[in-house]
């Protein structure tokens, strides 16, 4: 009932707003008083006691109604609609914002993400870029440093990226991304050095600290330090014990030590997990030949 209760409300707030936009200075809420600029505080209100699906609905609403002249509230809405999967109302959402104030640098960001998503690179690095331009923070040089990744400008994206990190040396995400694009590059001790800075920060994500043992492994992996290797497939297993990916190359670091009946074991446990897999499969063929001699 009460998803019912606040569209009725927010209903309401919009009549009396356009009824008397000049007049109409604030709104209650369950006897709570905000400034209609208060964006924020009512969303935090409306977030209470409601489902996801209902705090996207009001989130929505919210930015319509209460924000209906400023370019904050609409990208926040249009966030929430990218977020759902709803790609064609956050573009508009963005268009909407960018039509209000052209220096406001999140509607690039926001507009550039879906090109990116839709696969207009040359469309988004524009974006990223005019994003850069009003206001060359952190995350608008992370944007253009991932487009430039998927579009194999690996250089160019290492540029971006190390610009990012310049911002807050101990942003574990550009740490990681940096990790990775050594990584894409061969260039294996570079890319531990990044890896080893992301795993020693404390409370570090626990996505960011499974991503950098992973590259990491496959790095140590890569330089035939299958040791060092299979301690850190050995602690990826401890966090994600279903992985069937840590499996697998431990599989493959047994097989080029020579020990394949560890080989043999860790390939079946990554069978197990993922039948499917066609390395795992190829890998055990191999495996079997080799305990067969």
């Amino acid at each position: 009932m009460k998803i019912y209760f606040y569209s009725a409300l927010l209903t309401s707030i919009c009549i009396s707003c356009f009824s008397y936009e000049n007049q109409c200075e604030h709104v209650k809420l369950d006897g709570a008083k905000y400034d209609l600029s208060d964006y924020s505080a009512l969303v935090q209100e409306l977030q209470n006691d409601v489902t996801k699906k209902e705090r996207e609905l009001l989130a929505h609403r919210a930015g319509e109604y209460i924000g209906l002249y400023t370019e904050v509230p609409i990208i926040y809405t249009g966030t929430k609609f990218l977020d759902s999967g709803h790609t064609n109302l956050a573009f508009k959402c963005a268009e909407k914002a960018i039509h209000i104030n052209q220096n406001y640098a999140e509607s690039y960001l926001l507009r550039g993400w879906i090109h990116q998503l839709q696969r207009n690179l040359k469309k988004a690095e524009s974006d990223f870029t005019k994003a850069i331009e009003l206001d060359p923070i952190a995350k608008a040089y992370q944007y253009r440093s991932q487009l430039y990744y998927y579009a194999g400008q690996v250089g160019l994206a290492l540029k971006d990226m190390e610009k990012a990190l310049s911002f807050d040396l101990q942003d574990e995400h550009s740490l990681l991304w940096l990790g990775k694009l050594y990584f894409e590059k061969d260039e294996f001790e570079k890319a531990i050095g990044y890896l080893n800075q992301v795993i020693v920060i404390e409370n570090s994500d626990e996505t960011y600290l499974i991503s950098a043992y992973r590259y990491r492994g496959i790095s140590f992996k890569s330089m035939n330090n299958y040791k060092k290797a299979l301690e850190d497939f050995d602690m990826l297993i401890k966090m994600e014990p279903n992985d069937y990916i840590s499996h697998q190359q431990k599989a493959h670091c047994y097989y080029e030590m020579g020990d394949y009946e560890n080989a043999f074991r860790f390939c079946k446990k990554g069978l197990e997990l993922n039948p499917s897999d066609e390395s795992s499969l190829w890998k055990m063929k191999q495996i079997k030949e080799k305990l067969s001699n």
